[in-house]
Formats: structure tokens, sequence, C-alpha cells
């Protein structure tokens, strides 16, 4: 633990069950407090990166490192960092020579958490943390050891999220969370928002699998087997919604979760599900899929009915005169416009 020196007077206004602090000399006190990694990958977030800094400055809890690594963003993000860096030792700016693939942005800077680090929370240089979210969050980290992942209510844009788990309890088997999450009955996770461990970090390497789009929700569904869960039913994270997200630009517009689902299913889905259970989610998804391909040929999208007809060969889910078809129709269909 790192040791932090508090003004004693301040402290007795926020008490905390995680700070077992003596009073010295009746003015200032030493707390034990665990230092929290703040992980920010940022891609042209100039409108937004700043706001998020001071989103982690405002925070009660004081003892983190704020990681950010800048990939090779064409306007003044990594700028904008580095004037906040200069001012503030706690913040640490990374930029990458050459654009880096998502995962690996995202991978190199849970890389670069200190090896004293104790926790880490994951923010978006797009998005931000309410006032209280680390102080609560390591509070209930330090209350149950056996937790891993810490998650609670989010903001997304106009609306409330992860609202789907019981209001009385807070701590939850990882392979139920996983469950609910595999069979759309529960959404409780919000990995873009996460709180974690830092030893689950480290531990793999790469945090992220790159061969996913939604690479977060995959590192999760690998972890939550083997860990507890637990759920804040507070709103302590704000997640963005604007035109060049990666959710507008790319995730929702060829709905990458429609065949990345699929592929979930059949990478975790034996690790969570018997057999039986597991068959009627996969038809599922599999129907889903080929609805995708064929709304797509439908409104004349080639691309985008080609990127489906590919997830369900790399699932094993196509194959005969019926998959040659379809990769014969959508290879004649240009893509449609942006």
């Amino acid at each position: 633990m790192t040791k932090v020196w508090r003004r004693a007077d301040k402290a007795r206004g926020n008490a905390s069950p995680t700070y077992n602090a003596a009073v010295l000399q009746g003015r200032w006190l030493m707390a034990y407090e665990p230092l929290v990694s703040i992980v920010s990958p940022v891609l042209n977030h100039a409108d937004y990166v700043g706001e998020s800094i001071e989103s982690v400055q405002k925070q009660e809890y004081q003892n983190y490192e704020h990681i950010i690594v800048d990939n090779h963003s064409i306007e003044r993000t990594g700028i904008i960092a580095d004037h906040y860096a200069r001012r503030d030792p706690r913040i640490r700016v990374v930029h990458n020579s050459q654009r880096l693939s998502m995962a690996d942005n995202w991978n190199k800077a849970m890389s670069l958490i200190s090896p004293d680090s104790v926790y880490c929370q994951i923010l978006h240089g797009d998005d931000m943390l309410y006032p209280g979210c680390l102080s609560k969050k390591v509070a209930f980290a330090e209350a149950n050891p056996n937790v891993g992942i810490i998650g609670s209510l989010r903001r997304r844009g106009g609306h409330i999220e992860c609202k789907g788990v019981p209001k009385d309890q807070t701590v939850f088997p990882g392979r139920d969370i996983g469950r609910g999450y595999l069979q759309e009955t529960l959404f409780a996770i919000a990995p873009s928002s996460g709180f974690l461990r830092s030893e689950l970090v480290r531990s793999r390497q790469p945090f992220y699998p790159p061969e996913f789009l939604h690479t977060d929700i995959a590192a999760y569904l690998d972890i939550l087997e083997g860990t507890d869960f637990g759920f804040i039913h507070e709103i302590l994270n704000f997640s963005r919604v604007h035109h060049s997200s990666i959710s507008s630009t790319v995730a929702n517009r060829r709905r990458t979760f429609v065949r990345e689902r699929l592929a979930f299913l059949n990478l975790y889905g034996p690790r969570y599900f018997t057999p039986a259970e597991l068959a009627p989610l996969k038809q599922r998804q599999v129907m889903r899929c080929f609805k995708e391909i064929l709304r797509n040929l439908a409104r004349g999208d080639g691309a985008i009915a080609r990127y489906h007809v590919e997830g369900l060969e790399m699932q094993g889910q196509l194959s005969g005169a019926y998959g040659a078809f379809l990769r014969f129709l959508s290879s004649l269909i240009p893509a449609a416009p942006a």
C-alpha cells in the first residue's frame, strides 16, 4: 500500500471504511490508500479529453496514476493531455509514433500500469467519472477481497445502463453474470467503464483479445468465470454518445455485436453452459446473422452482408451450396454509401 498524507479535518468529513487512519499531532493523518491506475487509451478526443481528465482530478480519492496513451491523433488530443500532465505529476502521457489497432492501443495502455498498482479503472478519453467513483469502488473492493471486477450504474447519453442486477444484492458469482450476459437475460457489465484488480490485468498478456472488436466484453467473459463480481447501485460513470465514436462509426452501422456474440458463444459458451443449454443460444444467434445478411442484401449493402457471411464461415456455420450462393450474391452488390 502507498502511504498518503491527508488533512485530518478533511478526512473526518469524508469518513470511509477503507481509511484506517490515526490522527497525528491533531492536524494530519496517515492513511493507507491502495494505488489506482486510471487507464485512458485515446484517439481524436480533443473535444472531450480535458473534461475526462478533470473528472479524475476532482475525485475525492487522490492516490492514483493516470495513464493516457494517445494513438497518433490527428488533432489536439495529445497536446491537451500534455497540458494537464505538465501540471499534475500523476498524469503520464504516451504518444504512439504510428497508429495502432484499437485493441493494440488498449493493450499498450493496460501494460503501462505501475507495479504498485492495486486497482485499475478504465476511462476512455470521451467518458467521465462522477464524483465519489474511485473512493466508493476502492472501499467496496477492500471490503470484498473475493471480488475481482466491480461495476456500477452508468449514464450513457440520456439513458441509465446496467440496471439488470437485483437491487438487494451487491456480490455475485462471476459465472452467473457471464451466463446472464450470454443468455441476454442480464446486462450488468460495462467494461469500457470497468474497475478491476490490477493483478487480473497483469496476469493477462495481452489483456484484450485482439481478434475482437468488442474485445473488452471478450476479456470480461474470460475473467468472470473465475472471480466474483461486485456491483454498486449508484451512477458512478458517464459514457458519451457522439457521432465519431467507434460505436457510431463501426459497431452500430455494421451490427458487429450480432457477429461477435456468436463467436463469444462458441469460444466462451462451453465454459458457462452445458451442451443442451448452449445449443439453442447458438441457433438463435445464427438465425440473427442470417437475418443481417438478408437485410443488407435487400438494402443494397454488399460489404456489410459479406461481413456477416464471413462471420458465419469463421464459426463453421456456413457451408455447402447455400453458403456459396450467399457469398456469390453478396459479392455482386457494392457497399452502400457511408
